[in-house]
C-alpha cells in the first residue's frame, strides 16, 4: 500500500514537472538602425581629408578621427557574451563585429545583414539573444576609407531578444553601441548633415503569456559638436526625433536651423501582460515592415579659424522576459508536496 501511495505521489510530481516544462509563453523585442550614404558639407561642397579644398570649406583632421563599436548578448541572466572594437583609426577596413548570441538562434542569423525579426516575417522559432554590428566607408565620404561620389558608407546595428519555449524567469537582453569621432577645422559657415535610414523596432507578448512577462525594444543616434577651441563648448546638437519643425537652441535640435527628419531615430516600444494589456508594438512603416529614408540637418554658422570635434553615437537595445504560469507552478508544489508526505509515511 505504502508502494502505492509513492507511485502516484512520484507520478503526480513528475507529471507537474512536465507540465511545467513545457508551459508555452512568448515575448519578442527587435531594434534595427541602419544608417548609410553620410556626408558632411560645407559652404561648397563635402568636407575632406587632408586641408581645405577651397574658400569656407573644411579638412578632417588626419590621424584624430576614429570608429568603436561594442556588442553583447545576455540570455537568463549569465554571464554576457560580447565583443569590441576600437577606438581605431578610420582606414579603408571595416569595422566588422561577428555576431554574439546566447541561445539557439532560429532561424539562422546571417553577419550584418540587420534582418526585421517580427511575429509576422520571419517569426523566430527559438531562444534567444543576439547582436550585431558593422562601420565601413569611416562612416563619412571624403576619407581614403570612403572617398568619391560612387563612395559607400554604412554604420549598421541590430540587438534582438526571442523567448518562445521554457519559461525564462529571468530577463533576457541584448544591446549595441556604435560611435564615430571626426576632429575638423576650417570651415566657415553652416554645416550640412545628410545620411540614410533604415529603422525598425518591435515589442512583443503573447497573449498567453503570464503576469511579469514584458519585452521592450529602442534605438537611439545623436550627432553632437564641441568647440575644442573654446574648450569643448557644446554647439550642435542633433537627436532626430520625426519632427522637420525642431529646430533652435533647445530640445532635440541645438545649433540646428533647418531639418528633414521624417520619422523618430530616437524611440523605444514596449509590451507586457497580463492579457488584454498584451500587445504586438511595433515602430516601422507597418508590422515587420522597416522605415526607410533620407535626413538632413543644416546647422549654424561655424568659425574657420576653430577646429571642432564631431561625435556620432548610436544604440540599439532590446530585453524581454517571461515566467511560468502560476497554475503550473500550483501543480508542481502539489506534487512535490505529496511526494513528501508520502516518504514521511513510509
Amino acid at each position: 500500500m505504502k508502494l502505492n501511495k509513492l507511485t502516484v505521489a512520484t507520478g503526480l510530481a513528475l507529471c507537474a514537472m512536465t507540465v511545467a516544462g513545457s508551459a508555452q509563453a512568448e515575448a519578442l523585442a527587435t531594434s534595427v538602425l541602419n544608417i548609410t550614404g553620410f556626408k558632411i558639407s560645407g559652404t561648397g561642397g563635402e568636407l575632406t581629408v587632408g586641408v581645405p579644398a577651397g574658400p569656407g570649406l573644411g579638412a578632417l583632421v588626419v590621424g584624430t578621427t576614429s570608429d568603436s563599436s561594442s556588442i553583447s548578448a545576455n540570455l537568463d541572466g549569465g554571464v554576457p557574451t560580447a565583443a569590441t572594437a576600437g577606438p581605431i583609426p578610420i582606414s579603408a577596413t571595416p569595422v566588422d563585429l561577428l555576431p554574439v548570441s546566447q541561445g539557439t538562434v532560429t532561424p539562422a542569423y546571417v553577419n550584418n545583414s540587420f534582418a526585421i525579426l517580427s511575429t509576422v516575417t520571419p517569426a523566430p522559432q527559438d531562444d534567444f539573444a543576439l547582436a550585431d554590428a558593422f562601420i565601413t566607408g569611416a562612416p563619412i565620404n571624403g576619407t581614403p576609407a570612403c572617398a568619391g561620389p560612387a563612395c559607400t558608407n554604412q554604420a549598421g546595428q541590430a540587438s534582438y531578444v526571442s523567448l518562445l519555449g521554457q519559461p525564462h524567469t529571468g530577463v533576457s537582453s541584448a544591446s549595441n553601441t556604435l560611435q564615430s569621432s571626426f576632429l575638423f577645422k576650417g570651415l566657415s559657415g553652416p554645416l550640412t548633415l545628410d545620411f540614410s535610414a533604415l529603422a525598425y523596432l518591435e515589442a512583443y507578448t503573447s497573449p498567453d503569456s503570464k503576469v511579469g512577462s514584458n519585452a521592450t525594444a529602442s534605438y537611439s543616434l545623436s550627432f553632437t559638436v564641441v568647440d575644442n577651441t573654446t574648450f569643448g563648448n557644446t554647439v550642435i546638437l542633433w537627436t532626430p526625433n520625426g519632427n522637420s519643425l525642431d529646430n533652435g537652441n533647445s530640445g532635440s535640435a541645438e545649433g540646428i536651423t533647418a531639418q528633414i527628419d521624417p520619422f523618430s531615430l530616437n524611440v523605444g516600444r514596449s509590451a507586457s501582460s497580463p492579457y488584454p494589456f498584451t500587445a504586438d508594438s511595433f515602430y516601422g512603416l507597418a508590422l515587420g515592415t522597416a522605415n526607410n529614408g533620407l535626413f538632413s540637418a543644416t546647422t549654424v554658422g561655424l568659425d574657420p579659424f576653430h577646429t571642432y570635434l564631431l561625435t556620432i553615437s548610436s544604440t540599439t537595445n532590446t530585453s524581454a522576459a517571461t515566467v511560468p504560469e502560476p497554475a503550473t507552478l500550483a501543480l508542481l508544489g502539489m506534487g512535490l508536496l505529496g511526494l513528501g508526505m508520502s516518504r514521511r509515511r513510509s
